[in-house]
């Protein structure tokens, strides 16, 4: 996440947050929110794929029901 060599200064009231020197960014060093983060984001993406591919089966079988209907109407 961060390199271990660069010297962050600490923000006041703010234990987690460094600013870097050079960019003058405020850098949130809280490993532990980070990982939540990302495996929060990853939970998320993972349900919209689920949720699409529940979409493309749903569109399927009305297809195929609509081609049963006509059939049973000829």
């Amino acid at each position: 996440m961060i390199e271990d060599n660069i010297e962050l200064i600490p923000v006041d009231g703010h234990n987690n947050l460094g600013r870097d020197p050079g960019s003058n960014a405020i850098v949130n060093t809280d490993e532990s929110a980070y990982d939540a983060y990302i495996k929060a984001r990853n939970q998320s993406k993972r349900k919209d794929r689920e949720l699409e591919s529940l979409r493309a089966e749903i569109d399927e079988l009305k297809a195929l029901v609509g081609k049963l209907v006509q059939q049973q109407d000829k």
